[in-house]
C-alpha cells in the first residue's frame, strides 16, 4: 500500500441534512480521526460512538457519519492523528516481514503529513532568519503581554 494523499483533514460546510462524510486519507483506527464541528467561532470536538462513528480505515479511506447531521453554518473538520509511536518489532534471523515493514513506513508517512500539517498551521520565522529573538518568556515573565506584529519593523 502507498500513502498517496498528503494532506490529513478536510472540512465541510453543514447544511443540516447531510450526515455521512467522506474521509479522503488513510487511516487505521477510528481513534486515528479527530472530528471538530465549529459554529459561531467556537470549536466542539465531537466523541466517536456519542457523537459520530466511522467507517473503513484499516489503511484504507472512509466515512464518518454524524448522529446528527451538522446545522447549517457548521464547519466540520476531520483530522488524521496518527499516535506517534512505533509498533513494529523486527527478530534476527526471522524472514524478511515486507507487509509488516510497509505497515510501518505508511504508518510513518501518515505521521510526517500530522506534523506537517501542523507546523504549516503555526507563526514561524522565514528561512533566512538566524535570530532567537522569537523564543517566548516563560507564562510568570510575560504575564499579560500580547503577541503582536508591527508595520515597518
Amino acid at each position: 500500500m502507498t500513502v498517496a494523499a498528503t494532506t490529513p483533514r478536510i472540512a465541510y460546510a453543514g447544511d443540516g441534512v447531510t450526515v455521512a462524510f467522506a474521509v479522503p486519507f488513510t487511516f487505521v483506527d477510528a481513534a486515528d480521526l479527530t472530528v471538530i464541528a465549529t459554529t459561531s467561532g467556537v470549536a466542539t470536538t465531537w466523541t466517536l460512538g456519542a457523537n459520530y462513528t466511522v467507517s473503513g480505515g484499516n489503511g484504507a479511506t472512509g466515512t464518518v457519519t454524524a448522529t446528527a447531521a451538522p446545522a447549517s453554518g457548521t464547519t466540520l473538520q476531520i483530522i488524521r492523528r496518527t499516535a506517534q509511536t512505533q509498533i513494529l518489532d523486527l527478530r534476527r534471523n526471522d524472514a524478511f516481514p515486507a507487509e509488516s515493514v510497509e505497515s510501518a513506513i505508511d504508518r510513518m508517512a501518515r505521521q510526517i503529513q500530522e506534523l506537517q500539517d501542523q507546523v504549516g498551521r503555526t507563526i514561524r520565522f522565514a528561512d533566512g532568519e538566524t535570530s532567537a529573538a522569537g523564543t517566548l518568556a516563560n507564562p510568570a515573565t510575560r504575564g499579560s503581554d500580547l503577541l503582536g506584529l508591527t508595520a515597518g519593523k
